[in-house]
This record gives structure tokens, sequence and C-alpha cells, in this order.
């Protein structure tokens, strides 16, 4: 099966690293606004039918709204893939990706509960939903020994307790919380070390905060980071505080890391790291983030209870090799199937390898 990524907008930082690193990228800038262009659709349908593109496949919104389009005026099959729950999902989004789900393929959730969403919300069929949950890829056990030369190679301090975070600096992620939690227990918990990877809108902004916090010694800004392993072995204990989720790719880096993860009680970690998980914590109620850190600080063995618990059900997700594999006959069972009566649209002409492009994350309209 042969793949083409293509990017219509900037490639964005991670587009950038990506092409670095000799990945075939092809870029249109043809998106010059962050109003929907028609003409983006008009253009990208004759790049697929030029480019002889049997299949697309979507990851975001933005990409969602031109590739499924342009794939209904190109003749070709659509598959979305839907990353995020639909709480706090705009009332206009979810509108326009109800009308045109009728020209989707196949819906691709990371869990029954976002797969009930799209069905109450946007009236997919049960059919037409794919639930497969991210693969995940086991690193092996850090020793102390080892944790300890992976924080003088990252410049991080070796005696510290170091708390992580990775994410987006964008509203949804809860920095804020966790700023307000470093100045809850800097005289809690000596050495405390609080390192914030990743990057986004709100990063100047909370440097501006540990400023005016004046927490300047306990937080550390990575910025954003590849290969993230060895920051993610190099912590104590992982904390995620987001207010909403879909299924957090990072928490299952972090469980594979083999580091204990404090989270938020919300729809997406609760569907990650499981209903009976022993480290979440409630936003509702004042200080409960704090405690559970200091909890953790305090009872090492308490996260030996979590690091259990993680690893029974990090064995529940697929590898990568069991992902690709259902991911590929799903592709192909797109081509095979009626909707509405009706055979799709070229089934009869595929060839043995579908030659298929995503629309892959590199930024908010790339594919």
């Amino acid at each position: 099966m042969q793949s083409q990524i293509l990017c219509i907008d900037s490639l964005g930082n991670l587009g950038e690293k990506a092409l670095a690193e000799s990945r075939p990228i092809q870029c249109q800038h043809w998106v010059t606004s962050r109003r929907f262009q028609p003409s983006v659709v008009w253009k990208l349908a004759r790049w697929l039918r030029e480019n002889q593109i049997d299949l697309v496949h979507s990851h975001v919104y933005n990409a969602h709204v031109y590739a499924v389009p342009a794939a209904r005026l190109a003749g070709i099959q659509s598959v979305v893939h839907h990353h995020k729950t639909y709480i706090a999902e705009k009332w206009h989004r979810q509108f326009i990706l109800k009308r045109i789900s009728r020209w989707i393929s196949r819906h691709i959730t990371l869990s029954r509960q976002t797969a009930e969403d799209i069905h109450r919300k946007i009236g997919v069929p049960f059919s037409e939903i794919e639930v497969m949950p991210n693969p995940v890829l086991i690193r092996k056990t850090v020793s102390e020994l080892d944790k300890a030369v992976l924080r003088h190679r990252l410049n991080l301090p070796e005696s510290a307790w170091i708390m992580g975070h990775v994410g987006a600096f964008r509203f949804e992620k809860n920095h804020v919380r966790l700023l307000n939690a470093v100045v809850q227990l800097r005289n809690r918990i000596p050495n405390l070390r609080l390192v914030l990877v990743g990057e986004g809108k709100t990063f100047d902004k909370m440097q501006a905060r540990v400023q005016k916090l004046q927490i300047q010694q306990y937080v550390v800004f990575a910025g954003a980071q590849r290969p993230i392993e060895p920051w993610m072995q190099a912590f104590d204990a992982f904390v995620f505080p987001s207010q909403w989720e879909g299924q957090p790719l990072v928490l299952l880096q972090a469980m594979a890391a083999r580091i204990p993860i404090l989270a938020s009680r919300i729809e997406g970690n609760l569907s990650a790291l499981g209903q009976e998980h022993p480290g979440f914590f409630s936003l509702d109620i004042p200080e409960d983030l704090e405690n559970t850190i200091l909890k953790l600080y305090r009872q090492p063995s308490w996260g030996g209870d979590i690091l259990s618990h993680q690893n029974v059900v990090l064995a529940t997700y697929p590898d990568l090799e069991g992902y690709y594999k259902k991911l590929s006959q799903m592709y192909f069972s797109v081509f095979e199937t009626l909707k509405n009566g009706q055979a799709r649209t070229r089934s009869d002409k595929i060839k043995p390898l579908i030659n298929s492009v995503f629309l892959s994350l590199l930024s908010s309209n790339c594919f």
C-alpha cells in the first residue's frame, strides 16, 4: 500500500522536522486564511485526480472540511479520524460534520465513548464507525543510573524530584493549574521541578505567568522535543491536568515509558488509563491535584501500585504491527461496502495496491 503526504498550508514545526528527516512531503500553499476557502476544495480535487489517489484519510477538523468535499468531487473514498472528545466541540463544527458525513466512508474513533457521541450528535451509523485505540511502542524500563545519565544529557537537575508534562500550550491543557500547583508545593517537596515539553499559542503567556508567580527556579520550559522518550523516562511522575481530551497519545507514551501518571478525571483520560486508574484527581475539588502529587512523592509504594495498573492497561493496547494490519483491512473493506444501496465509486477499478493519501497532523491543514 502506497501513501502520499500533501500539505496545503504551512508545514509547522513538526512538518519541518519531518521534511528535514527526508520524509516525502509535497507542499502546496493553497490555504492563505483561517477562513474556509472553497477554491482549495477544487484545487485539492484536481490534485487527487492527477495523482490517481483512491482514498483520502484526514485527521483534524480543518482537514476534514477540505478533504471530504474534494474526495467527493474526485469520485473517491474518504476516511476521517476523530482524535477529540465532543464535549467541547463547537456547535457549528458538529453541524458541518453532520452535513458532510453522508460523503464519508468510515469514521475512526479512539474510544467507544467517542463513537457513541458521533452516533448520537452527528447521526453516523455504528456500522460506519471503527473504534481503534492508538498503538503503543513498548519501551524498556530505565534504571535509576540510566535516569541520572538521561538527566545529565538533557541538562536537568539529577537530584530533583521532577514532574513532567508533554503537550501543546493550549487552554484545555490547563498549564495554569500546573503552575499554581508548583506555588503550593515548592516548600513541601524539596528540589521540586516542573518540566513542560511542548509549544503553542499560550506559551508566552505561561512564561509570563511563571515570572509573575516568581517560580522561575522551579519550572523548565523545554520546548518541542523529538524523540520524546528520553524526556519521559527522565521524569519521576507525569502530570496531566487537561480539561478535556480525546484519547491522549501522550498518556500511552508515558505508560510505555514506565512512569506513574497523575491525570484529571475526564472522559479521554478515563478511556486511555481505565476507570480504576489509581492516579486520577478531580479538577473540581480544591487542592486535589496538589494532594495527589504530594501523596506520590511521600509514598513511593503507591507509585508502584500505579505502575502495576498501567502495565495491565498497556497490555490491552495494540502494537504497531497489529494496528497497521487492522487499518489496512479497514481501507480495503471501504471498497467492498455498499452504502444506501449504491456501490462505492470506482470500487470496480481498485488496483491491487491502493494509492492513498493521508491528511496528517503536521499542521492544521496538512494532507
